[in-house]
């Protein structure tokens, strides 16, 4: 999402007319509409100490005048042309309101170019000063779910550079990252040297407003405060408070120029309350009412999400949406070492993505004594099967549930032999992943059945494992899960391709594995597609796998240090090339404790850990990396 904002035109036209006795009284104008007032003459040099209110954009220009003597005097008139005089203006471009700072400009580097250098005789200076008056009420910040993204231009050029200055009204939501990116225009881009982030917050006083500046903020952000994006941690600025984000930019010929936007932090739902009822209940026996009453917010509706972890570790979400009450029937048992006490979790979030602190709940849920082995098969299968009859829906939700709870039953059970649970293992996994996923809630709940079914057993049969998981959209939040269940299956699949029995058993063991590793890219890439330049490497560890994820600017490439697990990948000392251009690289390193190629003799000459490492461009296409020695 980008805001682009363009800045005003500032037009030098200096003109004057010579004749044997003249006055040249050229005058440096700046648009759009200001109004001038003089203040005094004869000195290239001015110091405001501006009193004002609101956040104007200040102007300052010069009026020199030139009277040369003439040398020779005539009864014709003659008209002379002379190249037009070079106003030059440095110093201070931004006052802080509330800090009482003076702006210092110096007009001292002007000069008329048929002049000798440094020769400033006969040029008079009158400073004059105006408000530059603009509608910013159109532009906006767009809104995502995960962050919300600024772009604006640090520099725009025209002929000659000068700083931007923006405010915007920008409304952020604590709990989640802030990530703002810088971009640049113009042809003076590749000479900028530097970067400084600072942060200030607002403080309203009896009388007035003053900024104070946040001398933690390296403490608060996943990137570097000198890196052209900035990413502030979710949880680091404060409901209800205002915040000021300014980025300063020097370039190699020494120009200066900042960009700032303000920022207000939402509040999130309050006031509201959940429960769930009753407080103990049977596995696919008993309907547990879950609701939650009396939340408020300034942006409705509402909407909620019920979901619980299972005892593997992973969540799954019973409901997502704007009802506020819901009736659960697939609540599976809970553990026995634990009193069946199930968790639960409530979120509820506004209409603009901001969301409450979890509510927690607990429930008992023990496991039903009634439901036999032969049972459990009908209640999946059976074509008049509640089952079979949310499958048709497309009710994805009701379906985890259902396979969670019947999954649970199944791994407690030991009177149900082998043969079965396979059948019921390789049954729920092809229902589930048929079901077409429309949004990160549905992923989850398909992610974690998948992985409570690997979770049954250590084997499961081939065609569970052909299954082509890659059809599932990958996101954030149902990472992990994914990662779990992919560990699950290249596991199971290594083993399957180091038996000797058939040679088509062997191929399906290799294409199960190949398709998770493929998988496991594609995890990475959907991980990495939300990050920024140098902001801190994920790791995603799951018992014997580990993944290690980075996007970093080229210059950081040198002697960078992954680690992930026991493994770990040094690269070069010295700048790696490519043939391929890209603005930035993506690093994916997966490290496991086992190796998944058990049909490959060389195997055994391999004594890492680190299974693979790719570096990618911006378009997640792997790097042709050239230039490195033979070591």
């Amino acid at each position: 999402e980008s805001l682009t904002v363009s800045s005003p035109t500032w037009t030098a036209s200096p003109t004057y007319t010579a004749s044997p006795t003249y006055t040249a009284s050229p005058t440096w104008t700046a648009s759009p509409t200001w109004t001038a007032s003089p203040i005094y003459t004869a000195s290239p040099t001015y110091t405001a100490s501006p009193t004002y209110t609101g956040l104007p954009t200040w102007t300052v220009s010069t009026t020199m005048t030139v009277l040369p003597t003439p040398t020779s005097l005539s009864s014709s008139t003659t008209e002379g042309k002379t190249q037009d005089l070079v106003a030059v203006i440095s110093g201070g471009a931004e006052v802080i309101r509330g800090l009482k700072e003076n702006i210092t400009l110096d007009g001292s580097l002007s000069y008329d170019p048929e002049a000798a250098h440094g020769d400033q005789s006969g040029m008079n200076f009158t400073w004059h000063y105006g408000e530059i008056t603009r509608n910013y009420s159109s532009m906006q910040g767009r809104k995502r779910d995960f962050f919300i993204a600024v772009n604006e231009s640090a520099f725009q050029y025209n002929r000659r550079a000068s700083g931007v200055r923006v405010y915007l009204n920008t409304e952020a939501i604590s709990h989640i990252r802030l990530s703002v990116r810088s971009e640049c225009q113009g042809l003076q881009c590749f000479k900028i040297f530097s970067y400084e982030w600072i942060l200030y917050q607002q403080y309203e006083g009896n009388a007035s407003t003053a900024w104070q500046r946040k001398h933690n903020l390296e403490l608060i952000t996943s990137t570097p405060l000198n890196a052209s994006n900035i990413v502030i941690n979710g949880g680091s600025l404060a409901a209800g408070n205002k915040y000021r984000l300014a980025l300063n930019i020097t370039t190699t010929d020494g120009l200066w120029a900042m960009s700032a936007y303000d920022i207000s932090i939402a509040l999130p739902p309050t006031r509201g309350k959940c429960s769930i009822t009753p407080s103990s209940g049977i596995s696919l026996e008993s309907h547990f009412h879950l609701s939650c009453i009396n939340w408020t917010s300034d942006s409705t509706p509402l909407s909620y999400q019920f979901q619980y972890r299972l005892e593997n570790g992973m969540y799954n979400v019973l409901y997502h949406g704007v009802n506020n009450s819901i009736v659960a029937l697939g609540i599976p048992p809970g553990n026995n070492a634990e009193n069946y006490t199930i968790s639960l979790n409530v979120v509820v979030t506004d209409n603009v993505g901001i969301s409450a602190s979890p509510v927690n709940l607990t429930v008992q849920v023990k496991p039903s004594e009634s439901l036999r082995p032969d049972e459990i098969s009908s209640l999946l299968m059976a074509n008049d099967s509640l089952f079979h009859e949310v499958i048709s829906k497309g009710d994805l939700g009701k379906a985890a549930q259902l396979a969670n709870s019947v999954l649970q039953i199944v791994r407690l059970e030991t009177k149900m032999n082998f043969q079965d649970k396979i059948k019921v293992i390789d049954f729920i996994i092809k229902n589930i992943a048929s079901v077409k996923v429309n949004n990160t809630a549905d992923l989850l709940q398909s992610s974690s059945v998948i992985g409570s079914a690997l979770h049954v057993l250590e084997k499961v049969s081939p065609e569970s494992l052909l299954k082509d998981v890659a059809d599932l959209s990958l996101v954030t939040r149902s990472a992990e899960n994914l990662v779990w269940c992919l560990q699950m299956v290249l596991k199971i699949s290594a083993e399957m391709a180091s038996i000797d029995s058939t040679v088509s058993f062997q191929e399906q063991g290799e294409k199960s594995v190949n398709t998770a590793l493929k998988v496991l890219r594609k995890v990475a890439d959907a991980l990495l597609a939300l990050r920024v330049p140098d902001e801190n490497m994920i790791s995603i560890s799951t018992g014997h796998l580990n993944m290690t994820l980075g996007r970093h600017s080229l210059s950081k490439l040198a002697g960078l240090q992954i680690k992930g697990g026991s493994g770990s990948f040094i690269l070069p000392p010295w700048p790696v090339t490519g043939r391929n251009t890209t603005s930035f690289v993506d690093t994916q390193m997966l490290s496991m404790s086992f190796n998944p190629y058990t049909w490959d003799s060389t195997r055994e000459r391999v004594d890492s850990e680190v299974l693979f490492l790719d570096l990618k461009d911006n378009k997640s296409e792997l790097l042709e990396v050239s230039s490195l020695p033979d070591d």
